[in-house]
């Protein structure tokens, strides 16, 4: 992630993150998307690095803490195609 060097992108992908993160209840990743997207717009790119740090991480333990629907297992995509049936 640290290859994003322009505050603009990096504040865009932020936003996007935050969004999608508050749609599933990842509370501690959509903060940590919010300050990120705060830092940007701040131009603090000390504190936008570190954020970077830690986002994969928080990012990893967020989909853990989601539970598994029975029969199915993560990141597998049902043959009809990926929707929901």
């Amino acid at each position: 992630m640290h290859g994003l060097t322009d505050p603009a992108r990096v504040e865009d992908e932020a936003h996007s993150l935050k969004a999608s993160a508050a749609t599933f209840g990842a509370i501690a990743l959509r903060d940590a998307a919010r300050d990120l997207e705060e830092a940007c717009r701040r131009a603090d790119q000390p504190a936008w690095r570190q954020i970077l740090d830690i986002l994969p991480g928080l990012a990893e333990r967020s989909i853990a803490a989601f539970p598994v629907a029975r029969g199915e297992g993560r990141g597998r995509i049902s043959e009809g195609g990926g929707g929901a049936e």
